[in-house]
């Protein structure tokens, strides 16, 4: 976010590997097939992520874990290992003050970038097994703190996506089969409360019209008879109609 808000993508952070370039400091869906590709690619990103978070009314943080891992070699934290040997880094769990003083720094610069923007903090359900039962409850409570932190200090939200999963819904039907992630009937009552919470009338609507849309086009995978066609293509018809309504709809 910090680079974003400088339009700055500090270049350096970058690794090759299976002769495909990454950068430390994104997720590994972002990569190219050469360095020069990918600084420009990274350099377009980041402008453009820059010029919308200026125009944009509001941020939604989703934070998942308060461990994080150090690259040894340069010392800094990376936003994704990108499938590198453990040996090159150092796990770590980053305390609370350290995670206040980050933040606050952060959420100025925030407030002076863009003064309308309005953050709405969650905190993950998902438990991170793999770092242990007791270490997760540890670093999920870190979380709870900082988001109360800066609700104090700041105008920012909390959506309770975390406490809806694991004290509504904590029964284990609302689990996909690795037993930690919410599977779609979870998914669908969480944005249900979400929508009812932050969206207008309105919107909720064109919600669940847009719904029902989706559901149709994704479930006729097959047209064969002259009733089903003329069915589908009427129901094209109706969803051209509405997106040239609607204009602001990405579909």
């Amino acid at each position: 976010i910090r680079r974003i808000i400088q339009a700055n993508p500090e270049n350096s952070f970058l690794l090759e590997r299976d002769e495909n370039w990454f950068t430390w400091l994104a997720s590994t869906n972002f990569y190219a097939n050469s360095k020069n590709e990918l600084l420009k690619d990274w350099q377009f990103e980041i402008e453009r992520l820059h010029v919308h978070l200026k125009s944009s009314k509001f941020l939604f943080i989703t934070l998942g874990t308060s461990y994080a891992y150090r690259l040894i070699d340069g010392d800094f934290l990376v936003a994704n290992c990108h499938k590198q040997p453990g040996s090159l880094f150092k796990k770590e769990l980053l305390s609370l003050e350290q995670m206040k003083f980050d933040w606050k720094g952060l959420m100025n610069e925030l407030k002076d970038f863009n003064p309308d923007l309005q953050l709405v903090f969650t905190v993950s359900p998902v438990r991170h097994t793999r770092d242990g039962i007791v270490e997760n409850t540890r670093s999920k409570a870190q979380l709870h703190l900082l988001v109360q932190e800066l609700q104090s200090c700041f105008s920012a939200d909390y959506f309770p996506a975390f406490e809806i999963l694991t004290d509504e819904l904590r029964d284990y039907r609302f689990y996909s089969e690795d037993l930690v992630h919410p599977n779609q009937s979870a998914i669908d009552e969480i944005w249900k409360r979400f929508g009812n919470c932050y969206f207008t009338n309105e919107t909720l609507e064109l919600v669940n019209e847009v719904k029902k849309f989706k559901q149709f086009f994704n479930h006729r995978t097959l047209v064969s008879g002259a009733l089903e066609k003329r069915v589908y293509e009427s129901k094209k018809i109706e969803l051209e109609l509405f997106l040239k309504k609607h204009p602001g709809i990405k579909w």
